[in-house]
């Protein structure tokens, strides 16, 4: 079960795609040309493979918090933001919701 929000990664881009709900997520695996890399983080770090379908995590990948801090890091720097590696969040959930706001 996906806990949202959640955060879909794509493979070899920093870019991080926000989705609040299941049915954002449906719009925007319309949209994409997905990869075997590509994956789904949600709001507790476990990661759900986009091509196999959405019922199951992948329970040999679960992100850790600091895990979650270096993307959220690294797609801040890729939209252009300063002192990203300043950035932290104290849970992961709280990370996603920060970025959620952009969208």
């Amino acid at each position: 079960m996906i806990n949202w929000p959640a955060m879909i990664k794509l493979a070899g881009d920093d870019e991080l795609l926000m989705v609040s709900n299941s049915k954002q997520l449906e719009q925007q695996l319309d949209a994409l040309k997905l990869t075997d890399d590509d994956y789904l983080i949600d709001s507790k770090g476990c990661c759900f493979d986009l091509r196999d379908g959405l019922d199951k995590a992948d329970t040999t990948k679960q992100l850790t918090l600091d895990e979650v801090n270096l993307l959220i890091q690294r797609h801040s720097a890729n939209e252009g933001g300063v002192c990203v590696s300043k950035t932290w969040f104290p849970s992961i959930e709280s990370a996603i919701r920060s970025i959620l706001t952009e969208y």
